[in-house]
């Protein structure tokens, strides 16, 4: 006999025998039941847990990697960006043969990168002080101060 139909036959056994019995034996099936369930909860959030664990002592572990990989990329984007700021003031030094606009489009294209990562750096510092946070913290507070003036106002 599998397990469902011996536990349907012992349901079937404990609900033909007199008064309470069954109703007791019913409770501690479902009592039985909850455990089991808490007990394949608690081990799935233990393997989390331990899934958890494990990426970030993996991750620990990559961090220097990827610092020192960041500190090589560093002068390699300034070096690419130099490298083409020069070709464009090369380009119009040939174009125009007077070095004066090869020295002007290098240094636009120095004020052109600049004033971008001043932008850029202008909306990183917006997000980074929470505005929507600040927000709805705000309006949470207002809410309250609503409601606790409307429930001690004097009639």
């Amino acid at each position: 006999m599998c397990p469902i139909e011996s536990e349907q036959a012992e349901h079937h056994r404990q609900a033909s025998e007199p008064g309470g019995d069954a109703a007791s034996a019913t409770v501690k099936k479902e009592w039985a039941d909850a455990v089991k369930i808490g007990e394949q909860l608690l081990g799935c959030l233990t393997g989390i847990a331990e899934l958890a664990r494990l990426e970030t002592l993996l991750a620990v572990k990559s961090l220097p990697r990827a610092v020192a990989l960041w500190l090589l990329i560093l002068p390699l984007v300034l070096l690419t960006w130099l490298s083409f700021s020069l070709l464009l003031s090369w380009i119009a030094y040939d174009l125009l043969m007077d070095a004066l606009w090869g020295f002007v489009v290098f240094f636009g294209l120095q004020c052109i990168a600049l004033g971008s990562c001043y932008f850029v750096l202008q909306a990183y510092k917006h997000r980074m002080s929470l505005p929507h946070t600040r927000k709805h913290v705000a309006s949470t507070i207002r809410s309250v101060q609503y409601e606790f003036e409307k429930t001690h106002k004097e009639p």
